[in-house]
């Protein structure tokens, strides 16, 4: 996987005609899909950030089992197929697939199958995106994932807020998570 220079965002361009399921290209902005619930998204979130639901299994590493589920919550079409390949995204009461639990496996899905587009600023994330981060040190791969539970616009910028397990929690501003890892790489991803 190619990464931005540390520190900056994933600077990814959405392509110019979009056939992704649910999503429509309007001269440079995408908007959102109507079949989705995304209030259902940030309402799950918020209600389970500091719990576990008990119809799913969870994760010493929870950050990505959390943000699947809700986006599951909000109307995300499962995709069969054999757990390890980053072409599936499911759960069932036997197994789930690496997309569902993995940060990196996800983003291969989401990408590939044109669940998200990339967006080039994090200031255009809302509600229900997921932000996925990659701390400098260690393997290239995207290490932990978030989902925007609150974003209205103040003082001229959006107030973004994330919520996310591993380390559970509610609300903590990009803005706080971006100045705390400086030489982390960014992906603001709409859903």
């Amino acid at each position: 996987m190619a990464t931005p220079a540390k520190g900056q965002v994933a600077n990814k361009r959405a392509p110019q005609k979009s056939a992704t399921p649910g999503l429509k290209e309007t001269g440079q902005e995408v908007s959102r899909a109507v079949s989705y619930n995304y209030t259902a998204m940030v309402n799950y979130a918020r209600s389970w950030v500091f719990g576990r639901n008990g119809a799913y299994r969870q994760f010493g590493n929870d950050c990505q089992n959390f943000v699947s589920q809700s986006l599951n919550a909000g109307g995300w079409q499962h995709v069969g197929g054999w757990y390890q390949y980053d072409t599936s995204w499911w759960y069932s009461w036997a197994n789930q697939t690496w997309s569902w639990t993995g940060a990196q496996h996800f983003h291969n899905f989401a990408v590939s199958q044109g669940r998200v587009t990339y967006l080039s600023y994090l200031n255009d994330l809302g509600p229900a995106d997921v932000l996925q981060v990659h701390w400098p040190e260690g393997t290239p791969d995207v290490d932990h994932s978030m989902i925007v539970t609150y974003s209205p616009w103040s003082a001229g910028t959006r107030d973004i807020r994330v919520s996310y397990h591993t380390t559970d929690t509610l609300d903590r501003s990009i803005w706080n998570l971006y100045s705390s890892f400086p030489y982390a790489t960014w992906y603001a991803l709409r859903t």
